[in-house]
């Protein structure tokens, strides 16, 4: 009677478990398409965005998106509950150009349909800086006079076609997920599995490595990060994004056949680049980079955010060509991350887990996204001060603790402050955990923070005279809640 009891029990939270799984998969892919149809005169690059309003509400950037995709001049919105949608405003290029607007279009998906709806083009009028503005049966033409021009109307969405959607590739991948969770359960359950294991790993896995071994693994961390980059420096190759030079006239001659796959990440070519190009001049006529005489204005270059005070920055300057120096200022900085993570996961694993661990680190969604970006200059520290603390901790040998405050200062100088706060943040937490998992007494875990405290702010005082500016900078911009979008 037991026995079926528990059975039944188990049925029924298999049951469970896999509904709980296929809601939680369809909700995720349930969503709101506007697909936005619009070609220019001159096969220009557009940047466009769309507003939404909804009854006696303003526009603002909160209800707003950009394109995720670009396919073929139609242009791949995300926007919200189309019923909650009253008004829209089209803003649709940031240069003066010819513009014809095909069609728009709404694939509405839900739990179990699919819905194509047309939005009438035809409720849209001019507002600022449109002339020419004509409609036709199908589409509007108009030109644009100055760098804003902005479209508004109602939001007019007819229902075209609908269809009953089973989500068939959510349910097999509900069914595999359960599968595999019942397993791991039935396993964990099972008092055979835990000695078999542990014996096969011991048997199959050599855990004892020599300094030769050390190497190899160090030297295909380099290969990996060469191939990476994809690029020959000895060839005049380098790595970045030129393709965004695709999307200024002057450059759109020369290089016509080159498509700009991400235009609306200029801050490397108009902002990082220039930057790190004149603080280099600079520095082979002899003078200290504080100023950048060539930005409008003029501009402090102190300034950390611009990371200057980065192994990156010194590989940049010390190699005459630009490109070349771009490049291996990336390849640096790959191969800090990478070795920073293999030795600290070193300190736990065996070496083939740490070069899998570093390479899931370095080549991280966050990390690519962000690797020309001060964002990358910081997050690639946090495995060296990782290290530092935990040897410490470890050891408690005081020798670890400069390597403590010259690892945060290198993470506090990279230049993207928020990812230097969540590396904290996780620090705070390994210790905690280490400290409560010791069970040391009381005098001693306050002996072991008060050095770290110590150090840390250390770093903090150091790096200051480069951060304060930035909060000078802040404090005179009324603060970033004016971003509505990108990173902090």
């Amino acid at each position: 009677m037991l026995k079926s009891y528990k059975k039944l029990l188990l049925v029924l939270f298999s049951i469970l478990l896999f509904c709980v799984i296929l809601i939680l998969l369809i909700n995720e892919n349930n969503s709101n398409t506007l697909v936005l149809e619009i070609d220019s005169a001159d096969n220009i690059n557009l940047s466009p965005e769309i507003f939404f309003a909804g009854k006696n509400h303003a526009y603002s950037q909160i209800q707003s998106a950009i394109p995720y995709q670009n396919i073929n001049n139609q242009y791949y919105f995300n926007i919200p509950d189309i019923n909650k949608i009253q008004f829209i405003r089209l803003d649709l290029s940031r240069k003066k150009t010819k513009i014809v607007i095909s069609d728009i279009k709404v694939f509405e998906q839900t739990w179990f349909s699919k819905k194509l709806l047309i939005v009438n083009i035809h409720s849209l009028s001019p507002q600022y800086q449109i002339a020419q503005f004509k409609h036709s049966k199908t589409t509007i033409n108009f030109s644009t006079t100055g760098n804003d021009p902005q479209l508004e109307g109602r939001f007019i969405a007819q229902l075209s076609k609908k269809e009953n959607h089973i989500p068939f590739k959510e349910i097999l991948l509900a069914l595999l997920i359960s599968f595999i969770l019942l397993l791991a359960y039935y396993l964990h359950n099972t008092n055979q599995f835990y000695p078999l294991l542990k014996e096969r790993v011991r048997l199959n896995i050599n855990t004892q490595f020599t300094l030769k071994d050390e190497i190899k693994a160090l030297f295909f961390l380099f290969l990996i990060a060469i191939l990476m980059l994809h690029a020959n420096p000895f060839q005049s190759e380098t790595s970045a994004p030129m393709d965004i030079l695709q999307n200024h006239q002057g450059w759109q001659q020369r290089a016509s056949d080159i498509k700009a796959i991400h235009p609306e990440r200029t801050d490397i070519i108009d902002s990082k680049l220039p930057v790190w190009i004149v603080a280099k001049k600079s520095l082979y006529h002899g003078e200290w980079p504080v100023w950048n005489y060539v930005k409008s204005g003029g501009d402090l270059n102190l300034l950390f955010i611009n990371s200057f005070y980065t192994p990156a920055f010194l590989t940049f300057a010390m190699i005459e060509n630009n490109a070349t120096g771009f490049y291996f200022s990336n390849l640096v900085n790959i191969l800090i991350g990478l070795f920073g993570m293999y030795a600290f996961l070193r300190l736990f694993f065996n070496c083939y887990a740490a070069i899998f661990g570093a390479l899931i680190f370095m080549f991280s969604g966050f990390n690519v996204a962000w690797l020309y970006w001060p964002h990358v200059n910081t997050a690639i520290w946090a495995p060296w001060v990782f290290w530092s603390v935990y040897q410490y901790l470890g050891t408690k040998k005081l020798s670890y603790l400069p390597f403590v405050t010259l690892s945060m200062l290198m993470m506090n100088l990279g230049g993207f402050p928020i990812v230097a706060f969540m590396s904290y943040l996780s620090l705070a937490l390994m210790i905690m955990l280490f400290l409560l998992s010791k069970r040391m007494c009381f005098m001693d875990n306050v002996k072991i923070l008060i050095h770290l405290s110590l150090f840390s702010l250390l770093s903090l005082l150091i790096a200051l005279p480069f951060i304060y500016p930035l909060v000078e900078l802040f404090s005179w911009m009324g603060g970033i809640g004016y971003r509505t979008g990108g990173s902090y």
